[in-house]
């Protein structure tokens, strides 16, 4: 009986070390799966860091874009002020040379009264009007000259306050 029974008891171990053995291989199983879905987490983890990463250097090239921008608008603002300040210096001269140009155009008038002047001055469109002398006009010399120049002066300015307000 020693040995049936030494064989039961081996049987009976045998038995417990294989139910053993079957938890401890479902334990692995699950184990592994847990393993397995750990490391997909970790993967996702780290590509959303990288992701932020990235989106984080991008917000920052974007805030350097930004203030780069800003600046460029401070000193485009700033130019467009001087610009408008020598507009504004620059009609009123135009308006000046205007009176003064009615008021030689009247002399002249008055003193040739031959017609030196047919037409002067600017169409809508922004070109010139035709500018007839009379050279054989009594007074045709010095002051034809003198408001030959000041027609030149004249439509110089306008030509440059007419591009300035083009571009403004």
């Amino acid at each position: 009986m020693g040995f049936a029974n030494n064989l039961s008891k081996c049987k009976k171990e045998l038995e417990d070390t294989r139910d053993v053995v079957s938890k401890l291989r479902e334990e692995n199983m699950v184990l592994r799966g847990r393993g397995k879905f750990a490391e997909e987490r970790y993967k996702r983890l780290l590509e959303e860091v990288e992701s932020m990463y990235e989106k984080e250097h991008e917000i920052i090239d974007l805030i350097s874009k930004n203030c780069k921008l800003e600046n460029g608008k401070a000193k485009t603002e700033s130019n467009l002020d001087i610009l408008r300040k020598r507009f504004e210096e620059l009609n009123k001269r135009v308006l000046c040379l205007e009176t003064d140009f009615n008021t030689l155009q009247d002399e002249d008038d008055s003193k040739n009264n031959n017609g030196i002047v047919k037409e002067i001055g600017v169409f809508e469109n922004g070109r010139l009007k035709s500018v007839e002398a009379n050279k054989h006009a009594p007074n045709a010399g010095k002051n034809s000259t003198l408001l030959n120049f000041f027609i030149f002066i004249f439509v110089y300015i306008y030509y440059i306050l007419h591009a300035f307000q083009n571009a403004c």
